[in-house]
């Protein structure tokens, strides 16, 4: 004897709409958690290479200024309109970047990027982020 299981959700169309709004602010707060943990792990020396990292959906932004004001809003605001399949970026093209990832500085032997992604890893795999 063959078992059929038929389920019907009237309101299917808003319970995707609501999970791919949750989707988007879930990948939006852990973009902007990962950009606030790299800036965190950052040696700090003029504060150049902290106030540089930038935040971007869909392609990677390579730029750099003088800037050493850090703006703590920046991946909020750049990850605000992300949506469930978008690719977030965040990155520091300062000059000496890589030295400081390679360890370069007492501040942050082990580097910037790994302990940045490790936590953010984490923090989404204990709900961290949730909203």
């Amino acid at each position: 004897m063959k078992h059929s299981f038929s389920l019907r959700v009237r309101n299917a169309d808003e319970v995707f709409r609501k999970l791919d709004e949750r989707a988007a602010k879930l990948i939006a707060e852990t973009g902007a958690g990962l950009y606030q943990t790299a800036a965190d792990a950052t040696p700090v020396r003029s504060g150049r290479a902290r106030a540089n990292w930038r935040c971007s959906i869909g392609r990677a932004e390579y730029l750099s200024d003088e800037n050493t004001d850090f703006d703590s809003g920046r991946g909020q605001a750049a990850f605000q309109s992300v949506s469930a399949g978008d690719v977030l970026y965040v990155t520091n093209s300062v000059p000496y970047i890589e030295r400081l990832e390679n360890g370069s500085s007492l501040q942050a032997p082990a580097g910037i990027s790994g302990r940045a992604l490790s936590v953010c890893r984490v923090n989404f795999e204990s709900g961290e982020y949730l909203p």
